[in-house]
């Protein structure tokens, strides 16, 4: 994705009050591990072609603690995530 989409989507999503998104088809050309603003980004690379990708947002109110992440394939992201308050 585009970063200013990027950021006009994550403001969208906050104002929405969305806790937990997940994309597919991201098209990022590189796995990512990021927090921003309001979420915290992890995400399976593209093919070269620009194919697939997929994303999963956080959003930082969850306070998710990530165990784990392993970009699988291009299509597949698996993540492990403690969230703050749900044991």
């Amino acid at each position: 994705m585009v970063a200013g989409k990027v950021q006009r989507l994550e403001m969208l999503f906050d104002l929405m009050k969305y806790e937990v998104i997940g994309f597919q088809e991201s098209r990022v050309q590189e796995s990512i591990n990021v927090t921003r603003l309001y979420y915290h980004m992890i995400s399976s690379s593209a093919t070269t072609a620009g194919t697939h990708g997929v994303q999963i947002w956080l959003h930082v109110s969850l306070q998710a603690k990530v165990l784990k992440y392993k970009p699988a394939s291009h299509r597949l992201l698996i993540i492990v995530a403690r969230i703050k308050g749900a044991e």
